[in-house]
């Protein structure tokens, strides 16, 4: 796996790589886990304290550092323009090359924690850097991308992103070890965070943990429960 974090706990796939050739999108499962036109597969962390605590992005198989970019903040897009960094969408980045054509990304890593360096001979499990914020992005994950001979290919299928696939029977081709592929249970929808406040969260404000209180005033007029979910689709209860 790309990063060292307990997968389905603490660490989620936020998004897959986007199987519809059109102006919508699905992912490998034919659910909405996408965007579209969405690359790689999005890594996510549970809330920010993790973030700061530090999260290893890790190598997933050997080769060699061909591209790094550091220095850019970790911040949440959402505070400014997209424009400001869409030629840098990736935020701080390591690119592996892995030779016969593949390669491997790893995006939005944090600032100052890459820990290698172009021409740097990696393996498996050696880390890279720190999930992080820099980028396009408005929660803390890592972008991980296979390509091969400069296309993207899901590594769930071995199919090359905008191919014609089978949807929920393409699995034959995955580019994981089973160990990697049991961890990775596909999961629809899943919490993030949950809590009481005195007044109303915003989404933002649920994603920061603003909520995470141990006392609240005894003369507040009001107790809220906030809850933030990834993955809830029209028709939930």
């Amino acid at each position: 796996l790309p990063l060292d974090c307990l997968t389905g706990d603490d660490c989620f796939v936020q998004k897959y790589v986007d199987h519809e050739p059109g102006d919508a999108f699905r992912d490998y499962r034919c659910g909405s886990l996408s965007d579209n036109g969405h690359s790689g597969t999005d890594f996510r962390l549970r809330n920010f304290k993790m973030m700061e605590r530090g999260v290893p992005v890790l190598a997933a198989a050997a080769g060699t550092v061909v591209k790094t970019r550091d220095g850019m903040p970790d911040v949440h897009a959402g505070l400014f323009s997209k424009e400001a960094v869409s030629d840098r969408g990736l935020g701080n980045a390591v690119v592996i090359d892995h030779g016969a054509g593949w390669r491997s990304i790893y995006g939005h890593l944090r600032r100052g924690g890459i820990a290698v360096t172009v021409g740097q001979r990696v393996a498996a499990g050696d880390r890279l850097g720190l999930i992080g914020l820099s980028g396009l992005t408005e929660f803390p994950h890592v972008h991980f991308q296979v390509n091969f001979k400069g296309s993207p290919v899901d590594p769930f299928t071995g199919i090359q992103r905008g191919k014609p696939d089978i949807c929920e029977k393409s699995t034959g081709g995955t580019l994981w070890r089973k160990r990697a592929m049991d961890a990775l249970a596909y999961r629809r929808t899943f919490l993030l965070n949950a809590g009481f406040s005195a007044t109303p969260m915003q989404r933002t404000a649920l994603q920061y943990g603003l909520y995470d209180r141990t006392r609240l005033s005894a003369t507040a007029r009001n107790l809220l429960f906030g809850a933030f979910f990834s993955g809830v689709q029209k028709g939930d209860v």
